[in-house]
């Protein structure tokens, strides 16, 4: 387990299982090459970009990922789905973009049926390092902003409820006088 909870393999070659919990993108490190079954099951993840060595991403690794817009796949995949199923098992985002390097397209697309359904996009090598980490700052800076924005409301709220007390102090203190 890694210091974001992530669960990998002792050999820490496989990704075994994600937080439910966490938003944002995701960038798998380098050396995971299999990303196992059900790995992101049930996650808040918006966004994943798998480095190059990823060959093997098995079945209902997306399963359930309700916000899941956006992949980026390696060229390097050479398995996507086991026994039949696919990764992309209930993955119930539909605006889910997902990222190749330019030349690989119909290669991966081949790897899996389901995959058809979404927009793929080619990007040339060296866009395939800089977007995930732009794409992950954004996301950083949106989680912020929304943290930012609960806060304030919840001061707000607390200012208001604060205000109504003191109104209804008078009221009470002559209610109690009697």
């Amino acid at each position: 387990i890694d210091e974001m909870g992530v669960h990998f393999s002792d050999d820490k070659k496989t990704l075994i299982k994600f937080p439910t919990n966490i938003v944002g993108l995701y960038i798998v490190p380098e050396g995971v090459t299999t990303i196992a079954e059900n790995a992101f099951d049930s996650c808040e993840i918006t966004g994943i970009a798998f480095p190059e060595g990823v060959k093997s991403i098995k079945g209902y690794a997306f399963d359930q990922c309700f916000n899941l817009d956006v992949l980026f796949l390696p060229s390097s995949l050479v398995e996507f789905g086991s026994e039949g199923e696919s990764p992309f098992y209930s993955l119930f985002s539909e605006i889910c973009t997902i990222f190749v390097p330019k030349g690989h397209k119909e290669r991966i697309m081949a790897l899996d049926k389901e995959i058809g359904k979404y927009t793929i996009v080619e990007l040339e090598p060296n866009e395939m390092i800089e977007k995930p980490l732009s794409l992950r700052d954004y996301y950083r800076q949106k989680y912020a902003e929304d943290k930012i924005r609960e806060e304030e409301a919840r001061i707000a709220q607390e200012k208001k409820d604060e205000e109504a007390r003191e109104a209804l102090l008078p009221e009470w203190e002559k209610y109690v006088a009697k």
